[in-house]
């Protein structure tokens, strides 16, 4: 009975367990009991609600307690201790020469008591609702986002105004730990509470960023207006709130519909908080905007340069433009200042003054051990025309895609004395192919098809070897996946497919390197203002040829230099490897070649009165303008820039077993373990069966557009879309 009394009948003490009674004679078992002494076996480790209480109500007195602490000893920056954006400065290759900025801190301070309650009010609306309520923080706010998050929907930060106004102007960086959104809300807390709701909003409102180089309200109202911030009416008002999260994104000149959409969002927003009555807003109407008017910074030819710059650092660095101009980056690039002039003023010697309206000249030159943009030529001054020559300008690759063939072939095992019949016109399935001339070869070897750029002999290699693996060689070697017209056609040997100078310079990069592709950049380094170097190009490069496979291919090369239809490079003097293009119809000329220290694609391509390709007037000497006339001379130009002053240096013998036939299957190249797709904005994802060399409208995401990932060794690249081989097919595009 005893027992029973004690333990309530739910189990029994332990023996030996020492009683403690309270003067109504209960036993007491200390403040929490556990593990409960007076019970055995499981009930034993079983809390007493007892025990759930007090150790709840203990936790919440730690955590306000901490909560207290940490208030406490947290110290209000002043306004002067808050990170303010710094400029960040582009450097030449040598870290010294100044080549632009970004950010120059285009701000004017504005009282926003001085404007348009609708203003300030549409910002609130667009940023955080319960602004002029909460207390620096919304819980609500932090719980939707997590929610929404959770599901996948659009991303949310769930950040207060408050909180922004800390997080990118005294932490000075996006804020993504725990413990740094803790001290963010504490902050905010504390800022709440010491400072008045209109100096917050006016110190964000005049520092936050609405893209164009505008930092503050003042200078948005110019960029995207030209009139005052005091004379902003509400749907301007509305449309400059819904750049905030991301003003590249929701600027109208980029996007209409996402600037629309931000522009609605803000304007519900601002009847939810009684800032303006649904009837005024059910009148208001998109405002008309101004366009962008590119800073003087851009002006010239470098201009291209920090575009290049700006996009990689966007890209690959995953930065945004607010941060690029804010940071306080060093940035230095690959590009040597006395080089890029010296090149500039070579391109400029080669083109006569009846050269024709309308033809573009796209150079691009990188340096084979590193992947190093060494020079580039996109135009002649950015204000002008924003569109890169090198990067985004495409024009059809004619046959400076030979080589990629070749390069599957000899991976297979095919040799170069492999002979076969080079007449004129042959037909393939449904393609009816001619050399260019529709000149007669007889029976040759694949080395001597390769020195004259015969086209029918490289059709019947391409169908032995297969469209598609002349498709994963090509992505392998540089090009990128969705470049406009690349698939597995057997016409792809012929280059339909529309590629910029700077892939073109990849390719041939990674055969100077004998089959080690690096991913091309501009951006040596960029240093943050703490020192710590934010992002950097340079890459180690993957192996995706072999290298007797590169040495036999090079020597192919060489031959097409001094007996073939390149022979004008042999005014370089010196070991050069290259190929001429040129596309059906004469719409575009290539020379693409190499050093060992040196690999630089030029293109020569034109455009009609309403940007589409023509074929290339002659002008000059030339009476048709070809890969080995005009491109291949001006490749020999740029080349004496980039190699002055360095060593002549040869390129590796054949390998001695090479003219072996063998019947093993091409191996697929190894993935890179740094590839970064880049897909270029002129590729298409429906291949025509008449490639066009027009170039580009619009910009490529990526200027140095790198290939997407080739697929492990074995496992080859899934087929891309295919056009079936017809009467419609080039017939002589890769003419030389």
């Amino acid at each position: 009975m005893a027992g029973a009394s004690a333990g309530g009948g739910r189990g029994r003490r332990a023996p030996g367990a020492p009683k403690r009674f309270t003067r109504g004679g209960k036993p007491r078992y200390g403040f929490f009991n556990y593990p409960r002494k007076q019970y055995t076996g499981f009930h034993r480790w079983v809390p007493s609600w007892r025990f759930l209480w007090w150790s709840f109500v203990l936790g919440v007195g730690l955590v306000i307690g901490a909560l207290v602490v940490a208030y406490e000893m947290i110290d209000l920056p002043e306004p002067s201790d808050f990170a303010q954006a710094q400029t960040s400065t582009v450097y030449y290759s040598d870290g010294v020469t100044e080549m632009g900025t970004f950010g120059v801190q285009n701000r004017q301070i504005i009282d926003i008591a001085d404007l348009p309650e609708s203003v300030y009010q549409a910002v609130v609306a667009a940023e955080d609702r319960t602004f002029w309520e909460n207390a620096g923080v919304d819980p609500r706010a932090l719980a939707r986002a997590f929610y929404n998050n959770l599901k996948g929907g659009e991303r949310q930060g769930g950040s207060t105004i408050t909180q922004q106004y800390i997080e990118r102007y005294w932490v000075g960086q996006t804020t993504t730990s725990l413990m740094g959104k803790f001290k963010e809300a504490m902050l905010a807390l504390k800022v709440t509470r010491e400072k008045d709701k209109m100096e917050i909003l006016n110190d964000y409102m005049n520092t936050i960023y609405f893209g164009r180089g505008a930092y503050g309200i003042q200078t948005a109202a110019e960029a995207y207006f030209h009139k005052n911030a005091v004379d902003l009416t509400t749907s301007e008002a509305a449309m400059l709130a819904g750049l905030i999260p991301a003003p590249s994104a929701y600027d109208p000149e980029q996007s209409l519909e996402e600037a629309t959409r931000r522009w609605n969002y803000v304007l519900d927003g601002m009847v939810i908080t009684g800032a303006i009555p649904s009837a005024e807003r059910a009148l208001l109407q998109f405002p008309e905007f101004f366009p962008y008017e590119v800073p003087d910074t851009y002006a010239g030819r470098q201009g291209y340069l920090l575009e290049m710059v700006r996009q990689e650092l966007l890209g690959k660095a995953g930065l945004t433009d607010a941060e690029i101009g804010s940071l306080g980056l060093t940035i230095t690039t690959t590009v040597d200042k006395a080089l890029q002039d010296q090149m500039a003023a070579a391109v400029a010697a080669q083109l006569p003054e009846d050269a024709p309206a309308g033809l573009r000249v796209a150079v691009a030159s990188v340096e084979p051990a590193t992947g190093a943009i060494k020079m580039i030529y996109a135009g002649d001054d950015y204000m002008v025309r924003q569109q890169n020559a090198a990067t985004q300008d495409i024009a059809q690759a004619g046959s400076t895609f030979k080589p990629i063939t070749l390069a599957a072939a000899l991976e297979k095992g095919v040799s170069l004395d492999q002979t076969f019949s080079g007449k004129s016109p042959i037909k393939i399935g449904d393609w009816n192919v001619r050399n260019s001339g529709n000149s007669q070869y007889g029976n040759i070897t694949l080395l001597r098809a390769t020195q004259s750029s015969v086209n029918t002999v490289y059709a019947q290699l391409n169908e032995q070897v297969g469209g598609q693996a002349t498709y994963e060689a090509a992505i392998a070697a540089g090009i990128p996946v969705n470049a406009n017209g690349l698939d597995t056609d057997l016409t792809n040997v012929l280059g339909t497919a529309s590629v910029h100078a700077i892939d073109m310079a990849r390719v041939y990069a990674t055969f100077a390197a004998q089959g080690l592709r690096h991913n091309t950049y501009i951006v040596q380094s960029a240093v943050g203002a703490d020192g710590a170097e934010v992002y950097s190009g340079r890459n180690d490069g993957v192996r995706v040829f072999k290298q007797d496979t590169m040495a036999e291919l090079t020597y192919a090369l060489t031959r097409v230099v001094e007996y073939g239809t390149g022979t004008a490079a042999q005014q370089l003097d010196r070991p050069v490897a290259g190929k001429t293009g040129t596309s059906e119809e004469n719409k575009s000329a290539w020379f693409c070649g190499y050093t060992p220290q040196l690999a630089t694609a030029v293109a020569f391509y034109q455009q009609g009165e309403a940007g589409e390709a023509v074929a290339i007037s002659p002008f000059g000497e030339d009476n048709v303008i070809q890969g080995g006339g005009p491109p291949a001379r001006m490749w020999v130009a740029v080349m004496e820039v980039g190699l002055a002053g360095q060593p002549v240096e040869e390129f590796p013998e054949r390998p001695k077993d090479r003219n072996k036939p063998s019947s093993r299957p091409l191996e697929s190249p190894t993935a890179p373990v740094t590839a970064e797709p880049s897909p270029s904005a002129t590729a298409s994802a429906e291949p025509s069966a008449e490639p066009s060399a027009e170039p580009s409208a619009e910009p490529s995401t990526t200027p140095t557009g790198e290939p997407s990932p080739p697929p492990p060794t074995g496992e080859p690249l899934p087929p891309a879309p295919t056009q079936s081989a017809s009467p419609a097919a080039p017939t002589s595009a890769g003419g030389g």
